[in-house]
């Protein structure tokens, strides 16, 4: 005869989150009428149990019941979920045996009525108690990770992270779509707001952004990366810890093994085309702020001086037009803000300023925006140097006589300007780079609203990010210190991951009843993260072979997909089977 299973022994600690939740609730109410419900044998109030206290009580509340199941009432899972597990785990109990209601974000906050806040507490509880009682306790899976990383992009985060990965011992393959390295830093003849030469290593000078800058021949010559020019992601199998990556390169396909990825492919600059109101590609001296950058490169080679396109001469009016594709709402351009633009184009101006004394040069801006420190000193400097700025919209920039006319308002005076100027200067906003979608799809990486890359949230460490980080411009413009300073940060929790040499995936996973699968590959073609396989089985009962469904551990994210499409559920996620939902919902009445 079959023993019984024993009845699970289920607390319930309702946390009071300092006055938060007992403020806003009845817990003598409720803790009366958890004690009610079915394999309930304590239920208690406590204080913080976020705070260490509240997790020595936890302990103690767990082993003086001899509870094996808990339902812990109290604020979002989301920041607390894992700091409360741990003081089950610390007394014996698996950390899945748990299940957490949120009574503060869910009941608390929302409803201002005390009684029907209660009332909807109660059966919150009531479902949660109900899905503890079939919980399962849950083991990682432990996997293996190959020491190595994919690094997508060759600009100054791409060769930091690429650099940082190597110097910690992993095998590194930076792959770049041009034929070189340095992305367009390294198109740049000064930096802004330190205003020294760019990070090629010839400055004698101590500047911040050339120290922290990683250089060209320290990346091509290290001994643990390989640098594939021209070169491109093709196709991506796999999952966190073993990642199958099929390169493009020049002298054909090469298939690579990695741990985890960087995505640092940048951004583009906005096609100035798009607005033929402002010359760009019409009028030879109007020029882009990069295009600038490299007269100023061209004219370091002769005498230094800065000359316009058309004839040569040098200007004496400047005109700098801000905002050109950013912040647009047109739909020619983008809606969000370059960031780096108005920094950049006050830094040339003031250097044209040097170069050119009497010059008169104008910026045209909407509003100035610089959100990095030394940005308002840099702007009073370019003031008391004599540039002057001019808020509101250039309307048309067009030909007259020998040189261009600048159409624009004066919204401080209220005037229709129309200033003669030999040069003008288009501070273009950043785009999504080439190639973008292709990558979103690849990495299975969703896509902001800007069409960049979507950040994921800095907080999860890379198991939730599956080993998989976005840093610099890739995912939105970003200045070249902050680029930098994005990609050491990944790199190092990367090389944590690389470093352990294995993983522990998640738990709660989907998995697969082999027997009761048809092999339709329904799930596999709708997992969003590519984790289902199939895999061939022989079916000795009917004497057959047919394939079934398999998942990878390190790539499921858990999301259910599969198990809502199996016609034959035999795809289930463990502790979220149908049986263990039906128990909830019924348990709500």
């Amino acid at each position: 005869m079959k023993a019984a299973t024993p009845r699970p022994r289920i607390g319930v600690a309702l946390c009071t989150c300092r006055g938060e939740i007992s403020g806003g609730l009845d817990l003598t109410h409720l803790k009366a009428a958890a004690l009610r419900l079915p394999d309930v044998v304590a239920v208690e109030e406590a204080g913080e149990l976020c705070m260490k206290e509240g997790q020595e009580w936890l302990r103690e509340f767990i082993l003086r019941n001899r509870i094996d199941r808990v339902v812990i009432g109290g604020c979002t899972p989301r920041l607390y979920e894992d700091t409360v597990a741990r003081a089950l785990v610390s007394v014996g109990l698996n950390r899945h045996t748990m299940e957490m209601v949120n009574l503060r974000e869910q009941c608390v906050w929302p409803h201002r009525d005390k009684a029907r806040a209660t009332e909807k507490a109660e059966l919150m509880l009531s479902a949660a108690v109900a899905r503890a009682s079939s919980l399962e306790p849950l083991e990682p899976c432990p996997a293996p990770v190959t020491k190595a990383a994919l690094v997508l992009g060759g600009g100054v985060a791409g060769m930091q992270a690429a650099l940082d990965l190597a110097r910690l011992g992993a095998r590194v393959y930076l792959v770049e779509a041009t034929g070189g390295l340095g992305g367009r830093t390294y198109k740049l003849s000064t930096t802004f707001p330190t205003q020294e030469c760019k990070p090629d290593g010839c400055c004698i000078h101590y500047c911040r952004e050339c120290v922290l800058t990683p250089k060209i021949e320290e990346v091509l010559q290290h001994p643990r990366i390989e640098v594939l020019l021209n070169s491109r992601l093709k196709e991506l199998s796999g999952g966190l810890g073993a990642y199958r990556a099929l390169l493009v390169t020049p002298t054909g396909q090469i298939e690579v093994m990695v741990g985890v990825i960087v995505v640092a492919t940048g951004s583009r600059l906005i096609d100035a085309r798009r607005f033929p109101e402002l010359g760009y590609g019409i009028h030879p001296d109007v020029v882009t702020s990069l295009e600038l950058e490299e007269m100023a490169v061209e004219a370091r080679k002769s005498d230094g001086a800065i000359r316009r396109p058309s004839d040569g001469k040098t200007p004496n009016t400047i005109s700098f037009i801000q905002c050109v594709g950013s912040r647009d709402t047109t739909g020619r351009g983008r809606a969000h803000c370059s960031l780096v633009c108005c920094t950049y184009a006050i830094g040339q101006a003031k250097e044209l300023k040097r170069r050119l004394p009497g010059a008169r040069i104008y910026i045209h801006y909407i509003d100035l925006r610089g959100p990095y420190r030394g940005f308002e000193e840099h702007y009073l400097e370019a003031r008391q140097m004599g540039i002057e700025f001019v808020r509101g919209k250039v309307a048309e920039v067009k030909k007259s006589g020998g040189g261009l006319v600048v159409v624009a308002e004066d919204i401080d005076t209220g005037r229709l300007l129309r200033i003669r100027t030999d040069l003008v200067v288009l501070s273009v906003g950043q785009e999504a780079s080439d190639g973008t979608d292709e990558l979103s799809r690849l990495l299975r990486i969703p896509l902001d609203r800007d069409g960049f890359l979507r950040e994921y949230n800095p907080a999860f460490d890379m198991l939730k990010r599956k080993g998989v980080a976005v840093v610099g411009c890739a995912a939105g413009p970003r200045g070249i210190r902050y680029s930098v300073e994005d990609a050491r940060a990944a790199a190092a929790a990367l090389g944590e991951l690389l470093a352990a040499g294995e993983i522990e995936a998640e738990a709660v996973r989907a998995e697969v009843d082999e027997s009761r699968c048809s092999g339709c590959r329904q799930c596999e073609a709708l997992c969003p993260m590519g984790a289902i396989t199939t895999k061939p089985r022989v079916d000795h009962k009917r004497g057959v072979k047919r394939v079934v469904a398999s998942v990878s551990p390190a790539q499921c994210s858990a999301c259910g997909a599969c198990a809502t499409a199996c016609p034959s559920k035999a795809i289930a996620v463990r502790n979220h089977k149908l049986r263990q939902l039906m128990d909830q919902i019924e348990a709500l009445g």
